[in-house]
């Protein structure tokens, strides 16, 4: 009888040595929500971050992002007064028309925004 004892208790240890654990977070969500995370963007600047980055100059590209296009009207969301400066010289010297003849005409304004949660743009944006 104690054997049986000894071996239930044995079996009840490992049972709980070797539980059922609960997966982790799979790949599949991970990638899911980064596709809905970007996809949330491009509906928000209306695909002009492409058309930012291609007509942006590299240097205030790094320093800059589109963050919104809402009715006409495009916020560009800077790191800094001087990249603020900089990107505001560009886009009087012809960056604004280049950046609405990409776009089909439909921007009446971009506005500029300094400062934000990202800053200096990530190697991987």
């Amino acid at each position: 009888m104690r054997r049986a004892g000894q071996a239930v208790g044995a079996i009840v240890r490992l049972q709980r040595l070797r539980a059922v654990r609960e997966p982790g977070v799979a790949v599949g969500e991970i990638a899911r929500a980064v596709a809905e995370g970007l996809e949330r963007e491009r509906r928000l600047t209306g695909g002009l971050a492409g058309a930012w980055a291609a007509l942006c100059p590299a240097e205030l590209f790094e320093r800059s992002r589109v963050v919104r296009f809402t009715a006409g009207v495009v916020t560009v969301e800077v790191a800094d007064a001087a990249t603020r400066f900089r990107v505001d010289r560009w886009l009087r010297s012809g960056g604004r028309a280049a950046l609405q003849a990409r776009a089909g005409g439909g921007i009446r304004r971009v506005m500029l925004r300094v400062g934000g949660t990202r800053g200096v743009r990530a190697s991987g944006d």
